[in-house]
């Protein structure tokens, strides 16, 4: 959009050029050229706003500002008055592949100008449309990339990855955690069906052979689980499950199908077997255990819960039976949390845990875990407050996952152990970082139950588990993660006044994306 930006300034020889567009009442894109770090109206104040102006008057609508000092609407705006304020605009209607007016498309200049010519104004509706035919291409591409990256995702968390082979042209085609799989960077290496039959353990190798050989003459699919040697000469044991897809004739005219890594499953039920027999070897195998079976847990357990919540939402269910799928979800969800306390936990302590830093906005990783939280609270009829001091960055760098799910452990057992009153979530700047706080009118913490309030398995006294439930994990593991991002954690607490737990870690500053314009913001 920038480049289609540029040259409608350089036809019109105007210094600032803009294209906004909405979707759903809100700024989908906008790109401007010519006019950076211009100051911007606070939050909420939009005095004028040529977009939204032009897609009120609809399809093929124009908007032209000769002089901004003359113009009602516009002169009393800094972004008009001054020596340096924008005076001139021209700007036409942007409407997408439904013909719906979504955006604006216009030139600007700090200097009066005369009315545009015929040419002119057919020059600007023309650019208008080429914008509307460009947003929805990059919003089709984005859609397909989207596709593209969820595929990509679900086959990592899942380790399986699929592949084909042309059987007319015997072209062989990986995705990328097929080639995770062989060991190998995905894209390095062109697999042919050669190489790859080539990769499996010499007594596999003939039994894959026979098998692609007959589906490809046959249409007859296989599911096989045969050992392949990896490109750093490990051996794996591998599942290959394929189908046949047919031409109108009947015959086979490609090989498809999905590929997994099932050496962890295997060792798995190794280690299953030998914990029975030895404990000292069941406590050697307890991480690799847990992490090896985390799949085949959670899988059927996600799966009991989306259908429990398809079973909530049938109109044919009595309130009694309504009820009872109401109590499986909750108790499968109760099990999920225990299962992936554990997890992470165990994972913590065999120090396979690993931060991914990135850049993030801490604002809205914090709107995002109170609208998380929101009808829970709505629930128990408890006042729920976010406060985010002016100072804090747009722009910090940190495993934004690992602070959210430390924030979020802090407000779900702020909402756990709070009968009524508030929660209340804060963040502050301090000292080149990040301080959350999240405090509660609940039932207080002990002094001397503070001090192992962070241990693991460990709550403020037996009666809190019985009453409340829960693992004891939380926060434990809220501790090792924030002392793995180099902070500090810790809680100020009376009993029966309350609590406010928090945590400080270290935060690079990342550069933020430039503020919107007042004049077209809104």
């Amino acid at each position: 959009m920038g480049r289609l930006v540029r040259t409608a300034c350089a036809l019109f020889s105007a210094p600032v050029g803009l294209c906004s567009i909405f979707v759903d009442d809100r700024v989908a894109q906008r790109t401007l050229i010519g006019l950076p770090g211009f100051p911007t109206s606070p939050v909420g104040v939009v005095p004028f706003s040529p977009t939204r102006l032009l897609i009120a008057e609809g399809p093929g609508a124009l908007l032209l500002i000769e002089d901004g000092l003359t113009d009602p609407r516009v002169k009393d705006l800094d972004l008009v008055k001054g020596d340096k304020g924008l005076r001139f605009y021209a700007g036409a209607t942007v409407s997408d592949r439904s013909g719906k007016a979504v955006g604006s498309f216009g030139v600007m200049d700090f200097k009066p100008r005369p009315p545009l010519s015929a040419e002119e104004i057919d020059h600007l509706r023309r650019f208008a449309v080429m914008a509307g035919d460009l947003f929805e291409l990059e919003r089709d591409e984005r859609a397909a990339s989207a596709k593209r990256e969820t595929l990509e995702l679900a086959e990592s968390m899942a380790g399986v990855g699929h592949f084909s082979v042309d059987v007319t042209t015997g072209q062989v085609t990986w995705s990328d955690e097929v080639y995770r799989i062989h060991g190998l960077q995905p894209g390095t290496v062109d697999p042919t069906l050669h190489s790859a039959i080539g990769a499996y353990n010499p007594e596999d190798a003939a039994v894959v052979r026979a098998l692609v050989d007959r589906a490809l003459r046959t249409g007859t699919g296989y599911d096989a689980t045969l050992r392949i040697t990896r490109a750093d000469g490990q051996e794996r044991t591998t599942r290959s499950k394929a189908r046949c897809e047919m031409d109108a004739e009947g015959r086979p005219v490609r090989l498809f199908g999905v590929f997994q890594d099932i050496t962890e499953t295997v060792q798995a039920q190794t280690a299953l077997i030998e914990a029975r027999d030895a404990a000292e070897a069941a406590t050697r195998a307890k991480s690799d255990f847990l992490a090896n079976t985390s799949h085949e847990i959670r899988t059927p357990l996600t799966s009991i819960i989306g259908f429990s919540a398809f079973l909530q939402s049938s109109p044919t269910l009595t309130d009694k039976e309504r009820h009872y799928a109401t109590r499986i979800s909750a108790a499968s969800n109760a099990l999920l949390g225990v299962i992936n306390d554990v997890l992470d936990y165990s994972r913590l302590e065999a120090d396979a845990f690993e931060l991914d830093p990135a850049p993030f906005d801490p604002r809205l990783m914090a709107e995002g875990a109170v609208a998380m939280i929101a009808e829970q609270c709505r629930e128990k009829g408890l006042d729920l407050d976010l406060d985010i001091a002016d100072a804090l960055p747009h722009a910090m760098v940190a495993d934004e996952g690992r602070v959210r799910q430390v924030v979020l452990n802090f407000l779900s057992n702020a909402i756990k152990f709070t009968e009524t009153g508030r929660i209340g979530l804060s963040l502050q700047a301090r000292d080149a970082g990040l301080r959350v706080e999240v405090t509660d009118t609940g039932i207080g913490v002990s002094p001397e139950a503070v001090d192992r309030l962070f241990d693991r398995f460990t709550q403020a006294d037996s009666s809190t588990t019985r009453l409340y439930g829960g693992t004891g994990l939380g926060l434990a593991i809220s501790r090792r993660l924030v002392v793995m991002m180099g902070g500090r954690i810790g809680v100020d607490s009376t009993p029966g006044h309350g609590s406010t737990f928090w945590f400080e870690i270290p935060l690079e500053p990342a550069a933020a994306e430039a503020a919107p314009l007042q004049m077209q913001a809104g």
